[in-house]
């Protein structure tokens, strides 16, 4: 039933930006919402060049909805944070497009800016936990089985174990979406959660990526191996991909678009 709503959704949206832009040629993209704003700021440097071709890229489908979306020809290219699982469309070319550093983040106005893994472990451990200038610490998960989850888990053994209990315990505020959970940190004082350098900085969020362990989150530092937790964004197409998306594409991987990438927080990924 939610994907069935999914499809329909997505139908209407490409149809009404379709009427507002009949004169360009529209390029259907969707999946990941951590691949939604630089989906979007490339798309409007590419507007910009080609002005006959327009990128629109549909929110919310989550990675596995985007290659659906794509293997029933309803997007012509998906953007996923995995790798497509067994069901989520035959035939699909998927490969590595972009890298940003995985990131703990609170609101910009929390004084915190670095955080260690033993300070992490407690937060998500004890559901009394508070900052330093004793606002409650209200933690924003994902869901059980989403790939950030399973990124959180990888910080330590500890993290992981303490995340088992933030799952279990009633009452936590949950983000089932990349967008989701970036609104909750945004609105709820006190919020601590995790989402990309990336997506902050596309989606110029109101947002604040702390240092861990003393590793500064960037391009560079992920670049360089000093950073090591990192979210890799995948574009998948398929035999009916037309030109103009093809186009965008080799404009996504030209050095103008590895420059835009590298402003927004990612690292151009190499197949």
């Amino acid at each position: 039933m939610k994907h069935r709503a999914a499809v329909v959704w997505l139908g209407m949206i490409f149809a009404g930006v379709a009427s507002c832009a009949s004169a360009q040629a529209l390029v259907r993209m969707g999946g990941s919402g951590a691949g939604a704003g630089i989906v979007r700021q490339l798309g409007d440097a590419f507007t910009t060049l080609h002005p006959t071709i327009r990128v629109v890229y549909a929110p919310n489908l989550g990675s596995g909805g985007g290659y659906r979306a794509l293997s029933t020809g309803r997007l012509d290219i998906s953007v996923g944070s995995r790798l497509p699982k067994s069901g989520e469309g035959k035939g699909l070319k998927v490969e590595r497009f972009a890298r940003s550093p995985f990131v703990i983040v609170v609101q910009q106005r929390n004084a915190a800016s670095a955080i260690t893994i033993p300070v992490l472990e407690h937060y998500y451990r004890d559901p009394g936990a508070t900052w330093p200038d004793g606002t409650r610490v209200r933690l924003v998960l994902r869901p059980a089985d989403d790939s950030d989850t399973a990124l959180l888990r990888a910080f330590s053994p500890g993290v992981s174990a303490a995340l088992d209990q933030g799952l279990q315990r009633p009452g936590m505020l949950l983000g089932p979406s990349d967008t989701d959970a970036a609104d909750l940190v945004e609105r709820t004082p006190g919020a601590l959660g995790t989402t990309t350098l990336g997506l902050i900085l596309a989606e110029r969020r109101a947002l604040k990526a702390l240092e861990l362990d003393g590793k500064r989150p960037s391009p560079e530092a992920i670049a360089k191996g000093q950073y090591p937790h990192v979210k890799t964004l995948y574009l998948a197409t398929s035999a009916a991909t037309g030109a103009a998306a093809r186009q965008f594409i080799a404009f996504m991987r030209s050095a103008r678009g590895a420059a835009l990438l590298r402003e927004y927080g990612f690292l151009p990924a190499t197949n």
